[in-house]
């Protein structure tokens, strides 16, 4: 049914032109073009998801901010601890905004690190800005010449693009978020939002403010529209915002600062003539949530409805939404969490679907001067380059995510992989290149033993083994199955074990076969082999399961553990377990089940030679230890070595295997890797 109100939309917009000669309308008919009948349905055309038996480009990325990791000698101790530091920082972060320079030469892509500059055609690399704050916005002015940056911390800048040199810092710190800058046509005066209620114009020249947009002020606390929801129209007499908090745009006045009219929506866009005002709005039944949504086409000249479209999007999960039109004016983008859209304005077909229901939703975007190139933001944080009319050629630039969630060294200590939600990078460990990425795939993953093969897990389709090398697929075990916290290969390489769904299954990996499952209360936190690949410790509900692999038996279960277990350990002699997680870290006799040595302390991970716990903190309910702090402590002796303070909260750690490195994932989308020069 949107399909056919989408067609009567068009059909409306062309007869109220038609009819009214003293009302100029955009006209997105041309006269041979065909008008959607009711009973007409175009065929939907939906972006493939990459193969798995895909080989990944391999042409190594550069390391981010970072020099290559100095040669290190020193083996981490309880002795030289005190003298880590930090070798090297990989990764983007998170991207927050991008925009294509008006002469079409640039794309540039604004992270919590800095802004990253592409050539719009190749996707090389063009250079970059390095930044204390994250970029919540930028723009471009229409000569090319400048840009324009907004800050998390409420600066607003101006750089030369010449030389990537800044030219002005117009407001400085202010500690509210600041996004969407927007330079007015002639470059002289520049819009920025801020999410203390206010959108402020300001002089570019010298930095003055000329005028404060505000709506809505409660009486007990400032409005706080969203700040990157602004539109301004082509002439830039026009300025749009948005106030989530009451369900209106806002219409102003930029010459003279009045408010012209209030119009019930979310978000709104203007068609490139100007003469016409794309509204979305969601039929609220109760707030957050939504019923259904609706696009209005207003005339700008009375702000009458052209024409409702109705349930455009299908069962929105909530408010959150997106609208905008392409350069030219042919395509209209339509986006929320469920669902995002590009349709044909000049017939209402639906041109292809880039994201649909349980997928990574789009929620930044920005069409090419051109109109040919589509790149958007997903909610993880990557950005996806793709072309209108070829679904084949998709690009997703690497570097980008907006949290790590773990990360793990080969076992000769060359690479490093790290996990996101939807795929798994891989890097050079010498000099911070990011080699490959792999997709469909997330956070799960683990070396073999001989370092040739990578597995990952994923949501719902079994385990892939990678080449490490070259970053080809090599195969996929299991089928329809998804793959829970953690796999694990056995010592001797012939067997490999992963959580799914109904416990713990482990495949043969020379055969490709199962060769058993092993239930469990639920899913567990931890797999761990021994030594000998005899036994598999499984870490679940403050009980470690041991299981003879061979002969597919429970040998002995050891409870009160930590509530979630975040690594387990075999001794060297094979006759103690170390065990720890989120409250405590025991060392077991494996023989009588008594515990050798109990501590209260939370760890992640122990070094190679089991001598050093390290532990990371997330929150000052943890043993005292504030955000972001990470603890190396003596083990099992519990005394205290030293501390670090990372510039993020920390979400994994691991230890290379000589045990001459530390490397954490953090949640800001960045690697570090830290040793004892």
């Amino acid at each position: 049914m949107r399909f056919q109100q989408f067609s009567w939309l068009f059909v409306i917009v062309f007869g109220l032109v038609s009819c009214n000669a003293q009302t100029t309308l955009p006209i997105f008919l041309s006269p041979t073009a065909p008008i959607l009948s009711m009973t007409d349905t175009p065929t939907e055309t939906v972006t493939p998801a990459p193969s798995v038996t895909s080989t990944a480009t391999l042409t190594p990325q550069p390391a981010f901010f970072s020099t290559p990791v100095s040669a290190v000698e020193n083996l981490i101790s309880a002795k030289n601890a005190q003298d880590l530091t930090k070798l090297a920082e990989w990764g983007h972060s998170a991207a927050n905004a991008l925009a294509y320079t008006p002469n079409g030469k640039l794309l540039a892509i604004a992270a919590d690190t800095g802004i990253y500059f592409y050539d719009a055609k190749t996707l090389a690399d063009a250079g970059s800005i390095h930044t204390d704050d994250q970029v919540s916005g930028i723009a471009f002015s229409h000569d090319s010449n400048l840009l324009a940056v907004t800050f998390h911390k409420g600066a607003v800048q101006v750089w030369q693009m010449a030389d990537h040199s800044l030219v002005k810092t117009i407001e400085r710190e202010t500690g509210r978020i600041s996004g969407n800058p927007i330079f007015l046509p002639d470059d002289t005066q520049l819009i920025s939002g801020s999410d203390d209620g206010a959108i402020r114009l300001w002089q570019v020249s010298d930095g003055k403010l000329l005028k404060a947009f505000r709506g809505r002020l409660p009486s007990n606390y400032e409005a706080k529209p969203d700040p990157f929801s602004i539109a301004l129209s082509p002439d830039g007499t026009l300025l749009v915002t948005t106030d989530y908090e009451d369900g209106n745009i806002r219409v102003w006045n930029i010459a003279t600062g009045a408010l012209i009219t209030t119009l019930p929506g979310d978000t709104a866009a203007f068609l490139s003539d100007g003469k016409v005002l794309a509204v979305m709005q969601s039929q609220v039944s109760y707030y957050p949530y939504a019923d259904e949504k609706k696009v209005e086409l207003r005339r700008v000249s009375d702000w009458s409805i052209v024409h409702t479209l109705d349930k455009l999007l299908d069962k929105p999960r909530n408010k959150t939404q997106k609208l905008q039109f392409s350069s030219d004016g042919k395509i209209l983008v339509t986006s929320d969490p469920n669902q995002t859209n590009l349709w044909n304005t000049s017939d209402g077909s639906l041109i292809k679907t880039l994201h649909k229901p349980d997928q990574d939703f789009l929620w930044r975007f920005a069409f090419s001067p051109d109109s040919g190139t589509f790149a958007f933001i997903t909610q993880s944080g990557k950005v996806e380059i793709t072309q209108i009319t070829d679904d084949q050629n998709s690009t997703i630039l690497p570097g980008f995510t907006n949290i790590v969630y773990t990360v793990a060294f080969s076992p000769d200590g060359r690479f490093v992989a790290t996990g996101n939600d939807w795929s798994i990078q891989v890097w050079r460990t010498s000099d911070g290149a990011l080699m490959y990425s792999l997709p469909n795939t997330h956070r799960v993953l683990a070396f073999s033993p001989d370092g040739k093969m990578l597995a990952s897990g994923s949501f719902f389709d079994g385990v892939y083994l990678w080449d490490v090398e070259t970053g080809s697929f090599i195969t996929k075990l299991g089928s329809k199955e998804a793959v829970f916290n953690t796999l694990a290969f056995s010592p001797n390489g012939k067997y490999l074990a992963a959580h799914i769904g109904a416990g713990v299954q482990i495949w043969d990996i020379t055969s490709r076969q199962s060769v058993g499952t092993f239930e469990t209360p639920r899913v567990g936190d931890i797999l761990t082999f021994s030594a000998d690949s005899n036994t598999l410790a499984v870490g679940v509900d403050q009980q470690v399961m041991l299981w003879n692999v061979a002969e597919k038996q429970m040998l002995r279960i050891i409870k009160n553990n930590s509530y979630s277990i975040t690594e387990i350990k075999f001794s060297k002699d094979g006759e103690k377990l170390l065990v720890t997680g989120d409250l405590v870290s025991i060392l077991w006799d494996i023989k009588t089940g008594e515990p050798l040595a109990n501590l209260a302390l939370r760890g992640e991970t122990f070094s190679p030679d089991l001598n050093i716990l390290t532990s990371v903190y997330e929150g000052d309910w943890n043993a005292g230890a504030p955000r972001g702090q990470v603890i190396l402590w003596q083990f099992p002796a519990g005394k205290k070595i030293t501390s670090l303070k990372l510039d993020a909260k920390v979400s994994d750690a691991a230890y290379s295997p000589d045990g001459k490195l530390l490397a954490f994932a953090l949640r800001n989308g960045t690697i570090q890797i830290w040793g004892v020069k």
